[in-house]
């Protein structure tokens, strides 16, 4: 769906062609925060930016930075405009997370940006999340490790995760997690693994509570059952 100045503004979906001929079509700003979510480096190659653009401005600006992130350890501040990728000038938003994505883990990446009208110059080394986001991360931040489920139990259950370790005097502990509880969910969200589970709650803030949805077995003569539990943690 475009205007009278050639702008692309909606993707059409739908047309009911009876009466008027009515047509239905997704905003072009709701295109625009779904492409910010799908074409960002961690959703495509599993590596860590840390820093989210404003995809509805045609100046990219930076919306919101994910704490000790390799952007904001390189010193990138929500509100920076970006105005160069390693001294080329990205003509939009796709333009700039194409040239971003040629980059792998350990690259540094050299943002020319404009703060408060002053050039800032700063190199991003974007880091794989599988070497950050891992076992001994939840360890520091919750106290537990976490291993993907067998299988078998992957068909039998949807997936989750068998809690192999439970640190002493944790808030893991001391909210009743404990080792073989199988952990479907937190918050109702289902990780796809382990870096998506460590991810999600290291980017929690203190005070926040976290609720862990998971089934622990029971033994019954030849059979094992699995119940239903549920443990919160306050970070």
């Amino acid at each position: 769906l475009i205007n009278l100045d050639g702008e692309l503004i909606g993707l059409n979906v739908a047309v009911h062609m009876e009466g008027q001929g009515i047509g239905f079509a997704i905003p072009i700003r709701r295109v625009r925060e779904s492409l910010s979510t799908f074409l960002s480096p961690e959703s495509t190659r599993a590596l860590w930016f840390g820093a989210r653009i404003d995809p509805g401005r045609k100046v990219l600006e930076v919306a919101e930075i994910d704490p000790n992130s390799p952007a904001a350890i390189a010193g990138v501040k929500v509100g920076d405009r970006i105005e160069k990728l390693n001294g080329i000038k990205p003509r939009s938003y796709i333009d700039f997370t194409r040239n971003l994505l040629d980059f792998g883990a350990q690259d540094a990446v050299k943002l020319s940006l404009r703060r408060q009208g002053k050039s800032v110059d700063v190199a991003v080394r974007l880091i794989s999340e599988e070497d950050f986001f891992d076992n001994k991360l939840l360890e520091k931040l919750i106290g537990i490790q976490v291993q993907p489920t067998e299988p078998g139990l992957i068909r039998q259950l949807g997936g989750g995760f068998v809690i192999t370790k439970v640190t002493r005097g944790s808030r893991a502990d001391k909210a009743g997690l404990k080792s073989d509880q199988l952990v479907v969910a937190i918050n109702e969200r289902q990780p796809r693994s382990i870096a998506e589970f460590a991810k999600y709650i290291f980017r929690k803030s203190s005070g926040e509570k976290l609720n862990f949805y998971y089934l622990y077995p029971r033994v019954r003569g030849r059979y094992i059952t699995f119940h239903k539990g549920r443990s919160q943690i306050q970070l």
